[in-house]
């Protein structure tokens, strides 16, 4: 991140603990860590909660399935696993992309071996432990070759099982929550009866709603609130437990 050294980084981990409570730190928040100004404080914030990538959207039948609303924390997180602790980090436009693609295969794997990310589910789905063979690979000095091994070993396999421990396994190292993969089942289903453009422009609108609400322009969220009601389609906001931050679903009515 822009302007953030080696003594911002420190105090950081002293304040938050770990890098996941970092990422899933407000504005406020960070705001309290000693030596912090304003701009690198929203340079922080925005690195973990602005895209990366433009939004594309297109259906997930198949198995294949496109971003929804672009790269966001978790793409960068991914990219950052993708190297070994002891090499720089790659941000590159290709390395995002690379990094977004095989979060939406292994999100979509999930869904297609048979987990239903359905409130019913939660208490079951958020004791499924990760897979001991990754944890063996993280213990071995972060041997994160051994890490992206086992997930996509999991994120290919046909049972029901390796969806359960892919799900285990990403959610320890903060790539999903049942929050996140209950609002991805919800729109792969919705995907289905709604072209690409028209998606991309639903999605576009939320983005920019959930930013004005970040920005406490309550106005201007609630204009493209009416906007998409007078299309046809309701919103519904929501929490996600593990990270505290809003996520928005939506439908349209008939």
């Amino acid at each position: 991140v822009k302007g953030v050294n080696k003594t911002d980084v420190a105090v950081l981990a002293s304040t938050f603990g770990t890098l996941r409570r970092v990422m899933a730190a407000s504005m406020e928040e960070l705001a309290t860590v000693p030596g912090l100004g304003a701009k690198k404080v929203k340079r922080i914030y925005d690195a973990f909660h602005k895209p990366f990538l433009p939004s594309s959207s297109s259906s997930s039948g198949g198995g294949g399935g496109g971003s929804r609303g672009g790269a966001r924390g978790d793409v960068l997180r991914l990219a950052m696993l993708m190297k070994n602790y002891r090499e720089p980090i790659d941000f590159s436009l290709a390395r995002l992309e690379e990094a977004e693609k095989i979060l939406v295969r292994w999100k979509n794997a999930m869904l297609e071996r048979g987990l239903d990310f359905t409130e019913e589910n939660r208490a079951e789905y958020e004791e499924f432990g990760p897979c001991s063979k990754m944890l063996a690979a993280l213990a071995n000095d972060l041997n994160m070759s051994g890490v992206l091994a086992n997930l996509h070993r999991h994120g290919a396999g046909k049972r029901l099982h390796n969806a359960r421990r892919l799900f285990g396994s990403l959610r320890l190292l903060g790539l999903v929550s049942f929050g996140g993969m209950q609002q991805w089942q919800h729109r792969s289903a919705v995907e289905e009866g709604v072209s690409a453009d028209r998606l991309e422009k639903i999605e576009g609108d939320i983005e920019r709603r959930l930013e004005a609400l970040e920005q406490k322009d309550w106005a201007r969220a609630d204009e493209i609130r009416d906007e998409l009601a007078r299309q046809g389609i309701r919103l519904t906001d929501s929490r996600d437990p593990s990270t505290g931050r809003r996520i928005t679903s939506w439908e349209q009515e008939s």
